[in-house]
């Protein structure tokens, strides 16, 4: 064990935060320019909105409007500052409205500027009407005026680019068809598809201002690795229509220089999902009828095009993206080379498509209740899709089926190595790691109960022998060689995790990336990126002089008494196969001096219900049944005097899919599915080597922080009681 005084000063590394927050310009009105009988809108704080009025009065004392608007069905007078008002047609606009004179001098118009691009102001007059005016033919004051607001504003300063209306990719004759599945023993070997090149962090970070306060201001959407010579990191930062006025900027981050690079804006209620360095293409999705919150979605994806130097992002497409009757699962899709994107359509269901040529590429459907999402190798040139008995490998550009990994045990992550070389496939109890390059080569597998039981958001390699698992607000450090989780990574709460869907956290050649949320002294908000070299300070020093023993709580050699409680038609089979597990481990049956007790346990459940229906791709409707069922509950435990140090449980459920034959009915299908049987007994992995609860999520702690990684103490060495148990006797073996 690691002496634990070389852990009891705390470490940090700093992320070089820089908080010289970009704050945007602010929309304040100049004293004087409203006047009594003008159409303005006010901005409700608390309602996170605008309501449009008429100035009554005015103070030019105190700079304050005597405002009647319309809230509902009711006609309200209040007193507002002249900083939360505006004219209408400044909506969007990047400052205040202003009057701008040509080079000559002869001639003026009032109008709110819209955004910069190139040697282009955009403005909008009072009328609505919008205008493109040469900047060189303004006079020098507008001149040195919009160089002020690009020096403060940068790529926030030009116009919001329009949106391209929807359109309906054409189908062909197969849309309904799915790619065959693949057995698993047909396995191929495939070549090594490694992390691109340019794919290098270096360590640190850069902060940008945050439009709104905390309440309501702009929160990560998405955080993308890009890598390249300045160590690029898109972020996107976001503020959605439930937190006041919608906005989306994508935010370019130069690690290598701490620094925000550029950033440009989106149209409001577009969020970002992917970027492809190679092609230079963004992907984004938008609600076709505003976010529905619990229902059915109708989504949109959009292409297009943008470089960290490009003022603006170019459109390129825009289709509908949805079932007829919307999705019931949150976005995702990834763009594979540029011209392919593969979404998960619904539930269960993945979608290829060809944004070049329009159409439905292919269809894959995961036979999986996990609906785990899919892992890509480095450059995305294989697919691995976790599924219920094994790990389906294809072509992501063409949909074929490739090859695909057993798993038995179900499967709930995949990550690849940096190499390509190797796989490793997560079940709840066991981790499997296949060498993809030989076709005949057994995986290796490993006890990971302490990493399987958490609910898996993501998963990665850590250099060649270690595996990072990320749970909700926690990351779990895995080794290969010691089989244990070494060490915990806890998120502060002002480091942001993100979801599957969208995340914020990246594991990219052995760098940490995350974002959090800042405050400088002056307590503007703030949102920073950061990248930090793991496993951070002093944790490295554990993966040598950890003994693992140390920790273990059962051994070879264990005497076990053990106690089935299956009813009639499973305990004689339930028996043998745990007679089976204890004699693998190395145990041995004593039920008259045991040091462990095993519990095997069979119930039924409370009656659930399954709804099925048709869920064709081009399906006018959806025809349901619903069925009922008692579920099966089985249980496993490992008892060590009065403690429960190992514990398992499966409950069945009905089939994700079925085909029916004539005379058949789902309800009869889904009952048969209920018969009792023995595989769960028979495949359960009790470890032979138990670890000490205490040490199961690691023998320390990191923080994650604004500041870094900031290491904790390791923990003291455990105490085990190793005395035996003592029970009443009883026969060896009830069936023979």
């Amino acid at each position: 064990m690691v002496n634990e005084m070389n852990f009891k000063q705390r470490i940090q590394i700093g992320l070089l935060l820089s908080l010289a927050l970009l704050l945007a310009i602010p929309l304040t009105a100049n004293a004087g320019r409203f006047k009594r009988g003008d159409t303005v809108q006010i901005y409700k704080k608390f309602w996170k909105k605008w309501y449009t009025g008429t100035v009554l009065d005015i103070s030019r004392k105190s700079g304050q409007l005597k405002i009647q608007y319309q809230d509902g069905g009711r006609l309200k007078t209040e007193i507002f500052d002249e900083n939360i008002v505006r004219f209408p047609y400044e909506e969007d606009a990047i400052a205040p409205a202003r009057n701008w004179t040509d080079a000559s001098g002869s001639f003026q118009v009032m109008a709110a500027p819209l955004g910069i691009y190139g040697d282009t102001l955009k403005i909008r007059k009072p009328d609505m009407a919008e205008l493109e005016v040469p900047i060189s033919k303004l006079s020098d004051g507008d001149q040195r005026y919009i160089d002020r607001i690009r020096r403060f504003m940068g790529g926030a300063a030009a116009p919001t680019p329009v949106n391209l209306p929807i359109t309906r990719f054409g189908r062909s004759t197969t849309d309904n068809e799915f790619q065959p599945a693949i057995s698993s023993d047909d396995r191929i070997a495939i070549l090594p598809d490694p992390l691109p090149s340019y794919m290098k962090l270096k360590e640190g970070g850069a902060a940008f201002g945050r439009l709104g306060d905390f309440s309501d201001g702009e929160e990560f959407g998405v955080i993308i690795p890009v890598g390249g010579p300045d160590s690029l990191v898109l972020a996107s930062a976001e503020r959605h229509p439930r937190k006041g006025e919608a906005t989306t900027r994508l935010i370019w981050v130069s690690i290598a220089d701490n620094k925000i690079a550029a950033q440009q804006k989106l149209p409001p209620e577009e969020y970002v999902l992917d970027y492809h360095p190679p092609s230079h293409r963004l992907l984004t999705y938008s609600y076709i009828d505003g976010e529905t919150l619990g229902s059915k979605k109708k989504i949109a994806l959009a292409i297009w095009e943008v470089l960290p130097t490009d003022e603006m992002a170019t459109p390129i497409v825009r289709w509908e993206a949805h079932p007829l009757e919307g999705t019931s699962v949150d976005p995702w899709a990834q763009i594979i080379d540029g011209r392919i994107v593969l979404q998960r359509w619904d539930k269960g269901e993945y979608v290829g498509w060809n944004v070049d040529q329009k159409s439905v590429a292919y269809r894959l459907k995961q036979e999986s209740f996990r609906d785990s999402l899919p892992a890509f190798s480095g450059t995305k040139k294989y697919a691995f899709l976790p599924e219920q008995d094994q790990v389906r490998v294809f072509d992501p550009m063409s949909g074929i089926i490739l090859t695909a990994l057993p798993a038995p045990k179900g499967s709930k992550a995949v990550a690849l190595s940096e190499d390509g070389k190797k796989a490793a496939v997560l079940d709840n109890h066991q981790l499997a790691v296949w060498d993809l390059t030989n076709a005949n080569a057994e995986p290796t597998y490993f006890h990971a109960d302490d990493i399987g039981r958490v609910s898996v958001k993501s998963m990665f390699w850590l250099g060649d022998d270690k595996i990072m698992v990320k749970s909700y607000r926690e990351l779990l450090l895995f080794s290969l060689t010691q089989r244990i989780v070494i060490w915990s990574y806890q998120f502060e709460y002002t480091t942001k995790h993100g979801d599957e869907e969208r995340p914020l956290v990246h594991i990219v050649n052995d760098h940490l990336v995350y974002g959090a949320s800042v405050r400088d002294n002056n307590r503007n908000e703030g949102l920073a990126v950061g990248n930090v070299k793991l496993p951070g300070p002093k944790v490295a020093d554990v993966f040598d002089t950890v003994n693992r023993e140390d920790l273990e709580i059962t051994k070879p050699g264990e005497r076990v008494r053990l106690e089935v409680r299956c009813g009639d038609q499973l305990n004689r089979d339930v028996y043998y196969a745990m007679l089976a597990k204890i004699e693998a481990n190395q145990w041995t049956l004593d039920a008259e001096n045991p040091t462990l007790i095993i519990y095997a346990d069979a119930t039924k459940g409370e009656t659930q219900s399954t709804t099925y229906y048709n869920s064709s791709f081009l399906s006018r409707g959806s025809r349901e049944v619903t069925v009922s069922y008692v579920p099966n509950i089985y249980t496993l435990k490992v008892m060590k005097g009065n403690d429960l140090i190992w514990s398992s449980r499966r409950q069945s459920g009905s089939p994700m899919f079925m085909t029916l034959r004539e005379g058949e009915t789902a309800q009869s299908k889904v009952s048969e599915s209920q018969i009792p049987n023995v595989s769960f007994f028979k495949y359960a992995d009790i470890p032979s080597r138990i670890i000490h609860k205490d040490y199961r999520r690691g023998l320390g702690t990191t923080q994650v922080t604004t500041r870094g990684l900031i290491a904790g103490a390791l923990k003291p060495p455990p105490q085990i009681d190793r005395t035996n148990n003592s029970v009443d006797a009883q026969d060896e073996d009830p069936f023979q």
